[in-house]
């Protein structure tokens, strides 16, 4: 078991004056993400193979990753994201520009990739407290033991951990139904057979305006996922594996900026 101590701290990092409203507590108390818990004056979540802690000191927020990370807060709270521009381009919507200003300090989070694929299967027709039960128990069960503090936590296991369990020791976890999902996704990571999901659907006019006339059903309201609304009533869906280059997320101004070079007529002429 690795343990650390007070002492082993990678330095102040005053966000406040990056981002005024910066707020992480709001931020890991969303719904984001769920394997944080407040000890004392300070804060500690499992990111993968690390534990980070943050204390707010005299309008200061304090981040320390154990291993050490000196950018950790920029990598899990994206404080290298352009925030005002963010937040100029969708506050256009009514909507959105009302929600920014009830949580001014609500930032997107980036996770660990295996984490937060195992957390969103977890998260299928649940609620926060039971996510949290669910993965605290895969922690315990398959992680490794850390003490930060004095504290002990458990990092996140990797899918290989994960893909040496039973459905019976999955199950044991609270997992339920969702035991087979667990394993099936950590058996795909392993042996390397989990792709990128380019989500561009193509529908037949008839297919679509059959679609639309349908009534959603309860997977589909559960999820937020349309396309299980085709599933439920019949409609079969083909999936096309294709090989290449991974496509560009188109996330932020500075990512559309990026796809623009990347299509314009000059960089297509390189090209051929």
């Amino acid at each position: 078991m690795k343990k650390f101590n007070k002492d082993h701290r990678s330095g102040l990092s005053n966000l406040q004056s990056l981002y005024p409203n910066f707020d992480p507590v709001v931020s890991i108390n969303s719904g984001q993400v769920f394997l944080w818990e407040r000890h004392g004056t300070s804060w500690y979540g499992i990111h993968g193979g690390s534990v980070v802690r943050f204390t707010q000191e005299d309008g200061r927020f304090e981040f320390t990753a154990f291993p050490d990370d000196r950018s950790c807060d920029k990598k899990i709270f994206r404080l290298n994201d352009d925030i005002r521009t963010i937040f100029s381009e969708i506050s256009r919507d009514p909507l959105i520009h009302r929600l920014i200003k009830a949580y001014p300090g609500l930032r997107l989070m980036r996770q660990e990739p295996h984490q937060c694929l195992f957390s969103f299967v977890c998260a299928s027709n649940t609620n926060i407290p039971m996510i949290r039960r669910m993965l605290q128990a895969l922690t315990r069960k398959f992680g490794r033991p850390v003490k930060v503090d004095g504290i002990e936590f458990f990092t996140f296991p990797s899918a290989a951990d994960i893909n040496t369990a039973s459905i019976d020791e999955l199950r044991a976890c609270g997992l339920g139904y969702r035991a087979k999902a667990i394993k099936a996704a950590a058996d795909a990571v392993t042996r390397g057979l989990a792709r990128k999901h380019v989500g561009l659907y193509a529908y037949r006019r008839s297919a679509l305006a059959h679609f639309a006339a349908l009534p959603p059903s309860p997977l589909e309201e559960a999820e937020g996922l349309e396309q299980l609304r085709a599933l439920h009533h019949g409609f079969r869906i083909r999936v096309v594996p294709v090989d290449g280059a991974a496509s560009v997320a188109v996330d932020t101004p500075a990512d559309l900026e990026r796809v623009r070079k990347l299509m314009s007529p000059k960089t297509q002429e390189g090209r051929i």
